[in-house]
């Protein structure tokens, strides 16, 4: 927690140097936060509630919380940073108090959140034999674990996704909507129904389940964006593909963790060993890949139009970065419906708690009449 504070305030304690001193620091400093902290503080955070409760409906309230409020913070600190830099000044000075700020913020509420969840269920980390996992076998029981590998290219997709809308927006704003500064309209109108859909979905999934909450939600984003095929220059057609965007990904995120939870279940179910670490990890690194890579080809198939970013661009222009805008989404959001539709695991769950609960009396059993 600390370390992630401290980190976060390096990022803009850049010294007054020359611009090879200054990227170099900014090179060092950003990649110790984001990719060591951050990662070190998310997969024990991101572990935690599979290992506060084994009830499905539980985990899914826990999910929508974080998911949910998650949404909400990025919002408040998105609408909030800029004015508050400008009232202290518009200085680098008021940016490192600003990070000060919201290190302490952090720093206290992480440390609400470490103190008052407790680690519930079994670690069943280790061999038969009591060793611990090594590498090679942990890496076997993620590749053999088939729902692990369905949730990892579910974590892909969705990573594909925001990459897409988050190098697009700005572009597809100025470009093809003729006003950047309706990039503020598209976002809102996306991330509010985000929020408003996990807020209410906690009733849904009870009834319909996980699975078929996410593939709603993925048909809804489909549907939205295929609307802009219509007239995709209409300032209406856009706010209502990000609000059926906004939507869906609501349906999604608001039980990606949970359905995480129910996969590192299943695996330990399967093969008696917990590896829940190595699966979020892993989970981690793909998000990392489908959002690297999707940048790299938007740059790309921009080049090969000739894009250079100035004020007007030409019809082949316009067309490609119509094309990846929404083909792009349509992709992302057709693939997380096609592997939801082979997902079954919310269906066979209660067998695999149930029959977890009796290996596990039998154990104690076992071992209390070995004592």
């Amino acid at each position: 927690m600390i370390p992630y504070g401290i980190a976060a305030i390096l990022l803009f304690t850049v010294p007054p140097a020359t611009p090879i001193v200054k990227g170099i620091y900014v090179f060092i400093t950003y990649n110790f936060c984001t990719t060591v902290v951050y990662t070190a503080l998310n997969l024990p955070y991101a572990t935690l509630a599979t290992l506060m409760t084994r009830d499905t409906d539980q985990r899914a309230v826990v999910n929508l919380f974080r998911t949910g409020m998650s949404a909400l913070g990025n919002m408040v600190i998105t609408a909030v940073t800029f004015p508050l830099v400008t009232r202290l000044g518009d200085t680098q000075q008021a940016w490192i108090e600003v990070s000060i700020l919201y290190a302490i913020v952090s720093i206290i509420m992480l440390f609400i959140c470490f103190k008052n969840c407790h680690e519930r269920v079994k670690e069943e980390t280790k061999t038969k034999d009591g060793k611990n996992v090594p590498l090679w076998m942990g890496i076997k029981l993620c590749v053999t674990n088939k729902y692990f590998i369905m949730f990892f290219m579910l974590a892909v997709f969705l990573s594909f996704y925001e990459a897409v809308t988050g190098t697009c927006n700005a572009y597809y704003a100025q470009y093809i909507l003729g006003n950047r500064d309706l990039l503020g309209a598209l976002a809102s109108f996306e991330s509010s129904p985000q929020i408003v859909t996990v807020l209410v979905l906690s009733p849904f999934i009870a009834k319909f389940g996980k699975r078929n909450v996410a593939l709603i939600g993925a048909v809804v984003a489909v549907i939205g964006t295929v609307s802009l095929f219509i007239n995709p220059s209409a300032l209406n057609l856009a706010l209502f593909a990000c609000v059926m965007r906004g939507i869906g990904k609501g349906c999604f995120r608001g039980v990606k963790y949970s359905m995480l939870a129910d996969v590192i279940e299943y695996g330990a179910w399967k093969s008696g060993i917990r590896v829940q670490g190595l699966m979020v990890s892993a989970t981690t690194a793909g998000q990392k890949f489908g959002s690297g890579i999707t940048t790299a080809i938007f740059g790309a198939l921009m080049s090969l139009v000739g894009f250079a970013g100035t004020a007007t661009i030409n019809a082949a222009q316009s067309q490609m970065l119509i094309g990846i805008y929404i083909i792009g989404n349509i992709i992302a959001w057709g693939g997380i419906g096609v592997l939801l539709i082979f997902y079954k695991l919310d269906k066979i769950y209660p067998r695999i708690i149930t029959e977890m609960k009796q290996r596990e009396a039998a154990e104690a059993e076992k071992a209390a009449a070995n004592a």
